[in-house]
């Protein structure tokens, strides 16, 4: 349980602190742009629960087991609710056109699939390596006993 529990909560830790800086720095640059006062218990609530969907999103991704494309899938079906959440944090101040709510839904999409890239390169250099591995150990193995 302490293996699951820990990781995700540290997880979560660091995704609230990096999410709670850059929603703070859109929040400034909306006060400073169109004078609108944004609650901070509201962009400090929804930045711990967009903190969670976000680890939770990582954490399926990043899971050994299973298929490949369910993983892919469930999570960035549990990053949807990010959306609706800055879609609430902001309202119509930034989401005043009913377009950008899905740019902004874009630009996850955009760096989720970017993730998706480079896990999936890097899981193909570590096999190419674990494969020239076991075939230097074949090898030595072969010339160590040589058949009669």
């Amino acid at each position: 349980m302490k293996k699951i529990i820990f990781p995700f909560l540290i997880k979560w830790a660091v995704i609230y602190a990096i999410t709670n800086i850059i929603l703070m720095v859109v929040t400034f640059s909306v006060v400073r742009r169109f004078g609108v006062d944004i609650a901070f218990y509201k962009v400090s609530l929804g930045a711990l629960i967009m903190a969670f969907f976000i680890a939770l999103s990582v954490s399926l991704f990043r899971i050994r087991k299973g298929n490949q494309i369910l993983k892919i899938f469930l999570g960035f079906i549990s990053l949807a609710p990010v959306v609706f959440l800055a879609r609430f944090m902001f309202g119509t101040t930034i989401f005043r056109y009913s377009f950008a709510i899905y740019i902004f839904a874009g630009i996850c999409s955009v760096i989720y699939g970017l993730a998706v890239i480079t896990v999936a390169a890097n899981a193909k250099k570590q096999e190419k390596e674990l494969n020239l591995l076991l075939t230097a150990k074949e090898k030595s193995e072969d010339s160590d006993n040589p058949k009669e």
